[in-house]
């Protein structure tokens, strides 16, 4: 059982307006989700409905030479195939320029392949099974081309036959061999503080790739109806508008004439789900060629292999220190790995350009990033997207600096961090901080982690660490190419007083029905269970960018506030006009209207309703009989616009977080056994606590996957060499520790309504390098000379560094 052994504010200081907000109420979605009633994409079944496949590359980079699908297409039941060529007549290519990525996607691989997984054909038949039997029998001939892997080589092509995207090369001024997107941040005299520093400590690190693993994988039914030229998507997205967007820009039709719905649920999402994706795209175009439904549902392996994971960055850091600890300025050299297409690279390491300075005070900045093209499987968003990377590699940076500077790594870090009582104030990226609880927090944790175990000793060839690490994130972000971060929701009240909200958010198991239902019925006077939902149906949502950034309670959240605001406004207007009282002087609880100073004279909330539909004459004339709907946006207040320095301030605002975790490490087999773990979040006000324990556990154990294992490895031809879950290393529930220590810190927020900050990311930012910074504690000085830089940390890289130190004589 998951404990939060803090009492957060809105626990014990529970305004008395509050019926609802701040309780841990139970979760209104799960009896649907846990008694499989609830519906996902591989649910819907439509009338004359195909079923397609894609045949994808098994080489990573090669010219297509021929494609025969005559066999295929000979087969009883098959429908119809589609290779690139043929989509290319059909569609653009895709990924979204106007959201700062190149459009360098096409739909199916056009003349060449650029990683294995890659999809080339398409084939669509009456049934699953015989899609893939089809599959099977077609025939793509291959000129291998040299396959750039390693980072190293990709930078340094030696021919175009080396180049990812050569095409790009001659006809993009961003790109130069594999090299794209660069990105500067140049704040302060950065020369200056390295000129005046005590010590400068400098660091490398390689993050790893990851992939999102989702329990549903990605899948799409396009049903497209000739009649009135309408295509609807159905698909397992984060963001429906922008993925009709995005499609009618690839189809090159008006949005109008689209439609996405994303079916009542999601198995998970994770980022891994943002983007128009390639399954949904070829589902369109079948269904337009064979003017029939079409579904695409992808299988585990064509998850690991087609779709999308963590973006790899190194990162060559600097570090300018006092003697004293003070942080005097910092120097981070990105390189992003992009994979075979741009995807959210660049969105991706922008954010790691501008948050790999904070939490910390530091007025001197140098950021300089570039993202390279690789032939691996495309780089997308994975929850603490850019965060993660930026994270792990500085604080990894200042478990080094504490580690040579013999400075203590609490101290060091709370010497350094920007304190709420300076609130509200300006970070020198640009940030607006209206208040900042991360030195709470590392108090908190402080306190919570039992630092006795690192004192019990049960054996020679064991070893125990401390790990600590800070970071700060975001609730939101703008994206560069926007000026504007929205969300909206409708809220209808209809004739018998019942209530059903809608949003442009896409659930996907992170309790939104709940905590939103607990948001309106506080202005409603109803309990949460009253609350009917519509999510993410461009037809009927209103307009909003959707789920992602641990923007949902926080962006969103606000706009169904606002809504329920303005709905309880009209209704108490009414309310007032029939009890002949001052609408200051109603009371709206528990589904009735009554005046203050004398509740007898009251109304039930039903009969005031009716009234705004049917009656007319006993409305004030201000009010009009009919629909009672109230639709609300909420936009983030930061101006999201760079100067000519490369800072902004992106955020509606910023969360931040400490971690500690103490290992154990068995330097005969590498394996690590995490023995405590503690966490302290500045997330402002809380909904639901419950709701907030199982985001951040979870994230936390997404993390410390990361930390332990996940890596989705390439063998030097390109072909990945672990796409399987019986090879890719999720972590399992007998390997992770009980995460009973959460606490939140005494904040709130004056940029977002509710006073909230985003959570949904923050688990997962700090606990791989809590892991990296614990196993470096332990093994420091005895095992190795130097700090580790390697993840995952599986046992085998554990292993192979204390023998190391063993066969070379080490400090041992």
């Amino acid at each position: 059982m998951i404990v939060m052994e803090g009492k957060t504010k809105s626990q014990t200081d529970t305004d008395e307006d509050t019926q609802y907000k701040g309780r841990s109420i139970q979760r209104l979605e799960d009896d649907r989700i846990l008694s499989g009633n609830s519906r996902y994409v591989d649910d819907i079944e439509l009338p004359g409905m195909l079923h397609a496949t894609v045949v994808r590359s098994m080489r990573s980079h090669a010219l297509i030479e021929e494609i025969d699908t005559s066999e295929a297409e000979e087969m009883d039941g098959v429908v119809d195939t589609l290779t690139g060529e043929e989509a290319a007549e059909m569609a653009n290519r895709y990924g979204s320029r106007r959201s700062g990525m190149m459009d360098d996607h096409p739909p199916l691989a056009q003349e060449k392949v650029r990683f294995a997984g890659e999809g080339v054909v398409a084939v669509a038949a009456e049934s699953h099974y015989l899609a893939k039997d089809a599959a099977s029998t077609v025939s793509v001939s291959y000129d291998p081309l040299p396959s750039m892997v390693e980072l190293d080589d990709a930078l340094d092509p030696e021919s175009e036959d080396e180049l990812v995207h050569p095409e790009l090369d001659e006809a993009d001024e961003d790109v130069s061999g594999n090299v794209w997107g660069s990105y500067s941040i140049d704040i302060g005299d950065v020369e200056a503080a390295f000129d005046e520093a005590d010590t400068i400590v400098s660091h490398e690190i390689e993050t790893s790739r990851p992939t999102a693993v989702p329990l549903e994988p990605h899948g799409a039914v396009a049903d497209y109806d000739p009649a009135d030229d309408v295509l609807t998507l159905y698909t397992s997205t984060q963001e429906a508008h922008q993925v009709r967007r995005d499609l009618a820009d690839t189809l090159d039709r008006p949005v109008n004439s689209i439609r996405v719905v994303q079916p009542e649920n999601m198995g998970g999402g994770f980022g891994h789900k943002l983007e128009l994706h390639e399954n949904e795209i070829v589902a369109a175009l079948l269904s337009i060629r064979t003017e029939r439904p079409v579904k695409v549902v992808l299988d585990r392996i064509e998850e690991f292999q087609g779709t999308r994971a963590r973006q790899p960055q190194r990162h060559e850091l600097e570090l300018a220190v006092d003697d004293d600890g003070s942080f005097l300025g910092i120097r981070d050299d990105i390189t992003a790995v992009a994979g075979a297409y741009a995807a959210l690279t660049k969105p991706g390491l922008w954010v790691s350009c501008n948050l790999v300075a904070t939490p910390y005070r530091i007025d001197n900045i140098e950021v300089n990033g570039r993202c390279v093209f690789t032939n691996t499987v495309p780089s997308g968003a994975y929850r603490g997207f850019g965060m993660t990377q930026a994270a792990t590699a500085r604080e990894s940076l200042i478990e080094k600096v504490s580690k040579e500077l013999d400075l203590d790594p609490w101290e060091v870090r709370r010497k350094n961090l920007i304190g709420n009582e300076e609130c509200p104030t300006t970070h020198p990226m640009g940030f607006y901080l209206d208040s900042c609880g991360t030195e709470e927090c590392l108090g908190l944790v402080r306190e919570d982690i039992d630092l006795s175990l690192l004192e019990e000793k049960t054996d020679d060839e064991i070893v125990r660490g401390l790990g600590v690490a800070s970071a700060m994130h975001v609730s939101s972000a703008q994206r560069p190419a926007y000026t504007s971060d929205n969300s909206s929701v409708t809220i209808r009240m209809d004739e018998d007083g019942s209530v059903t909200v809608t949003s442009d958010q896409c659930p996907m198991g992170t309790g939104l029905e709940t905590s939103f239902a607990q948001i309106v019925a506080d202005e409603l006077g109803i309990p949460p269970s009253n609350i009917n939902f519509d999510f993410a149906d461009t037809e009927t949502s209103p307009f909003g960018l959707g789920s992602w950034g641990s923007r949902a309670i926080t962006v969103a959240g606000s706009a169904a506030y606002e809504a329920g605001r303005s709905l309880r406004e009209r209704l108490t207007t009414i309310a007032a006009h029939q009890l002949e009282a001052a609408p200051s002087d109603i009371v709206l609880e528990e589904g009735r209207f009554f005046v203050e100073s004398d509740p007898s004279r009251s109304r039930p909330l039903e009969e005031i309703a009716y009234d705004a539909h049917y009656n007319g004459r006993k409305l004030p004339e201000e009010i009009t009989a009919g629909a009672v709907t109230v639709t609300e946006s909420f936009d983030s207040p930061a101006p999201g616009i760079l100067d000519e320095s490369g800072k902004a301030d992106i955020a509606v605002n910023y969360p931040s977080n400490v971690h500690a975790s103490i290992v154990e490490i068995d330097t005969r087999t590498g394996t690590i056994d995490i023995l405590d773990y503690a966490a302290a979040d500045d997330i402002g006000e809380v909904i639901n606590p419950m709701i907030v324990e199982g985001q951040i556990q979870g994230g936390i154990v997404q993390g410390l996957g990361m930390a332990l294992g996940e890596d989705l490895e390439y063998d030097a031809s390109g072909q990945p060499v672990n796409a399987m879950m019986e090879d890719y290393q999720l972590p399992l529930i007998n390997e992770m520790p009980m995460i009973t220590k959460i606490r939140e810190a005494d904040t709130t927020s004056e940029r977002a309504p509710l006073g909230t900050k985003g959570v949904g990311e923050s688990g997962s930012i700090l606990a791989p390098v809590v892991i990296l910074n614990a196993v470096n504690d332990a093994l420091y000085d005895e095992f190795v000379s130097s700090t580790v830089t390697e993840m995952p940390l599986d046992p085998e890289t554990v292993y192979q560094l204390c023998r190391s130190a063993d066969e070379s004589g080490g400090d041992r």
